[in-house]
């Protein structure tokens, strides 16, 4: 895992922009902390930050160059196949490491722009040609790995980094893209499309490649969606899955450092848990690790003792309201867009603590609530047949909050759903982009990579396949996971009914320093106050919420999340 800064222009533009380019490496570094390069060109500049995972040696640092160095490779991510590419490639391609970086040029050179079909894992890269001045980038299929640009056309410049901040710091860009921030405040999703919360600033999308030639850029998606549509309907074969399964860990049990894994008492973390165990890579699991958010909101003892069932023992990661009042602003500009919530804040914690026990790869168990709708809310809306925008949130708590009460009316009216199918619009709009963006934040920010198991291309399109009867029935959810996991592991109780991970996210927004932080925050003006909000009800929802007559404060959550956004814009300019 790795963090890369590009930029292609007009030799003077390059001269000019020279030391203020090298200055704004120094915000990627956290990704990639075992080596960094910074090469100068005529019309180009390329750093790339290194976190060592396959192939530990000096020989497969980056920027890679092809043997004739035409071309330049600055690549983040993980080929999970790359073992069996290489195989294919060995005679059209001379090898001189083991890694897979080497592998996504020879790629390239082999296939061109096809080369990303060919590709099973989570990347983001660029390849350089230096005889045309072409520019070849690219991103996975669920856009596990970040990817963004800038063109400044009037100077012919063109901007490619793996995060926002350099690329703020580059453009001078001081303006909130307004459609991001909408939906948002709306529908509380983001990551999905090529906005990102900066305008001018890009995200090439999941599943899409793009190409920069004589000062114009296009991108293609590479038929991800369309192929998604492509299925029949079949009836649930509990063999299938579990190869499926077992075959996607041992894929993501790659690589040459140990393993840590995040984990609860719930379904998906320890069916992770337990395929792990079950794989001839085993070995490779050295730490598992528990939040704890302690009192009434702890389920550390119930994940001790499931966990050491299935062969581990867990450390304890506590989280306190003091951690969130410390975390909150750090997190929000390392996301480089909203936070979540305390899970997310969480999962930040539990990647420093393994960091400190020299793990640099963590597994986590997203994926398997979109393909299998696992969520209460996807079950409801399945059976009403809707699908459509909601003014209400519904969060796991139960709680509801009417988010339109407290914004400016006048700028929502336009904001509608795009999509017909509830787990294409899980997987590829609303909950796993937002998701993917929040776990590569949270963990590089302490230079840890984060795997995601379920997240796998040939699970979904299996998942997406099945009839629908076999999602659910009126007690449990993800009875296809339940039925092949217990194959598994006969004799451990995988039927329970599913617990929606509470967190004390609202109890302590209304403790004393959950209520100075964000009452303070609140009770600030900003310029985006009457852009967005209609501050006058949303300081008294607040009030409401203080006290208990309402139940949730998620929007003073969302308003503290752009106040330290544009925090974070103006910081960089």
């Amino acid at each position: 895992m790795c963090g890369f800064l590009f930029t292609i222009g007009r030799k003077e533009e390059i001269r000019k922009n020279s030391d203020l380019f090298k200055k704004s490496t120094e915000l990627l570094r956290h990704r990639g902390p075992d080596f960094e390069k910074l090469i100068t060109g005529d019309n180009y500049m390329q750093y790339h930050a290194r976190l060592s995972i396959v192939d530990l040696s000096d020989r497969a640092n980056q920027p890679f160059q092809s043997s004739d160095k035409r071309y330049s490779l600055l690549y983040n991510g993980e080929i999970y196949n790359y073992l069996i590419l290489k195989n294919e490639l060995k005679n059209n391609y001379n090898f001189i490491t083991s890694s897979d970086t080497e592998v996504v040029l020879a790629s390239f050179l082999k296939w061109g722009s096809d080369c990303v079909s060919h590709l099973d894992g989570m990347f983001s890269f660029v390849i350089f040609d230096h005889i045309t001045n072409k520019v070849f980038f690219a991103r996975d299929r669920f856009g596990q790995k970040p990817i963004y640009y800038f063109i400044n056309n009037k100077k012919n410049t063109l901007f490619i980094s793996s995060e926002i901040k350099p690329l703020l710091k580059l453009s001078g860009s001081s303006k909130f893209e307004n459609t991001a921030i909408q939906e948002y405040l709306i529908s509380n999703i983001y990551a999905q499309n090529e906005c990102t919360f900066f305008k001018s600033i890009k995200q090439l999308k999941p599943g899409s490649y793009g190409t920069y030639e004589n000062g114009k850029i296009n991108t293609y998606l590479y038929s991800y969606n369309e192929s998604f549509k492509k299925f029949d309907f079949f009836n649930f074969n509990k063999e299938e899955l579990i190869l499926i399964l077992k075959e996607s860990i041992t894929r993501h049990l790659m690589g040459d450092v140990s393993v840590g894994l995040a984990t609860s008492s719930g379904l998906d973390s320890l069916t992770l848990l337990g395929l792990i165990k079950k794989s001839d890579k085993s070995e490779k699991l050295k730490k598992c690790f528990s939040l704890d958010f302690g009192k009434k909101f702890s389920e550390f003892e119930d994940a001790k003792k499931s966990i050491f069932k299935l062969g581990m023992r867990t450390e304890r990661v506590e989280y306190s309201i003091e951690d969130m009042v410390k975390d909150f602003e750090k997190l929000v500009i390392s996301n480089e867009a909203p936070v979540g919530g305390l899970m997310h804040l969480g999962i930040s914690k539990i990647c420093k603590v393994a960091k400190d026990f020299k793990i640099k790869v963590m597994f986590n168990g997203s994926g398997l609530d979109e393909v299998l709708l696992g969520y209460e809310s996807s079950k409801i809306s399945l059976k009403e047949k809707r699908n459509n925008l909601q003014k209400k949130l519904r969060f796991i708590d139960g709680t509801e909050t009417n988010v339109l009460n407290n914004l400016n009316k006048e700028i929502f009216y336009n904001i509608n759903d795009s999509s017909n199918n509830l787990i294409l619009d899980l997987l590829l709009n609303s909950k796993l982009p937002k998701n993917l963006h929040m776990l590569d934040r949270a963990s590089m920010t302490h230079s840890v990579e984060m795997r995601s198991p379920f997240v796998d291309n040939k699970l979904s399109h299996y998942c997406l396949a099945l009839s629908k009867k076999n999602y659910f029935n009126n007690q449990i959810t993800k009875l296809p996971l339940r039925k092949a996991i217990s194959d598994i592991y006969p004799g451990f109780s995988w039927n329970v009914k599913k617990k929606n991970l509470n967190t004390p996210q609202n109890k302590w927004m209304r403790e004393k320093k959950g209520k100075e932080f964000f009452g303070d925050i609140l009770n600030t003006k900003n310029k985006f106050d009457n852009e967005l909000y209609n501050k006058k009800n949303l300081l008294k929802s607040w009030d409401m919420f203080n006290k208990n007559k309402i139940k949730n404060a998620f929007p003073v959550w969302q308003y503290a999340n752009i106040y330290f956004m544009n925090k974070l814009k103006s910081n960089n300019n």
